[in-house]
């Protein structure tokens, strides 16, 4: 299997068809994301403006390890990527009344994991604010609450100056290829604008065209 480039963890990665099936190993995720959201909206010692400020908002997950994460895990055997979606929303954040048709399958990486690999695939959901604070107010309630999941971030996508704000948060510790899915996120669903994008990951100290695995010249194509 050959990798067109490392990862910023130094993992070699590559992105292929969305929800091609690796016959090795497979782990399929969810990424809740609401827009419209006023951070400081109840702010009165802040401006008119300020208060009606509105950010898009990604919902993650604290994990076990110290990293963070999108609601999801392993594919177990004879279960599809959606269902197994489906079934880790539910163990994870409680999450029922959700079907497969509320779910858009929008990135898939494949990447060395031991002597195997392994396929991430990313799946989406949009919901309302109201809907966004029910259910990650439901999270605690959830069977893996305190075993795998360890509390839930809202993840406000703007820079607020100083680095405060989403470029902070990208350098959270994550996941193997969650700093790429959430970057795949924003740009599939337009929730800030690519240049936006793009500054927030510099003030970061990342490269969003190394975040999308695009291909240097100069990069080379282990084989593995």
């Amino acid at each position: 299997l050959t990798f067109n480039k490392k990862n910023i963890q130094g993992i070699y990665m590559k992105k292929t068809k969305v929800g091609k099936v690796n016959q090795e190993g497979n782990a399929s995720f969810v990424a809740i994301y609401a827009k419209g959201f006023k951070p400081w909206a109840n702010n009165l010692e802040l401006s008119e403006e300020q208060q009606n400020t509105e950010v898009p908002i990604v919902l993650m997950l604290n994990r076990w390890d110290g990293r963070v994460g999108f609601i999801g895990g392993n594919v177990d055997n004879e279960e599809s990527l959606i269902e197994a979606a489906l079934r880790e929303s539910k163990e994870e954040i409680n999450l029922s009344n959700v079907n497969e048709s509320d779910l858009e399958p929008i990135v898939t990486h494949n990447f060395k994991a031991g002597s195997k690999t392994l396929s991430t695939h990313l799946f989406v959901k949009e919901v309302s604010l109201e809907e966004f604070s029910k259910i990650q107010n439901e999270i605690p309630n959830s069977k893996e609450f305190g075993v795998e999941v360890m509390g839930s971030n809202k993840v406000l996508i703007g820079d607020f100056g100083r680095g405060k704000g989403f470029p902070n948060f990208l350098k959270s510790p994550m996941a193997t290829s969650v700093r790429e899915e959430l970057v795949e996120l924003i740009l599939f669903k337009k929730l800030v604008s690519k240049d936006s994008l793009k500054k927030m990951c510099e003030v970061a100290g990342f490269n969003l065209n190394d975040l999308l695995l695009k291909e240097s010249n100069n990069s080379k194509s282990p084989t593995m």
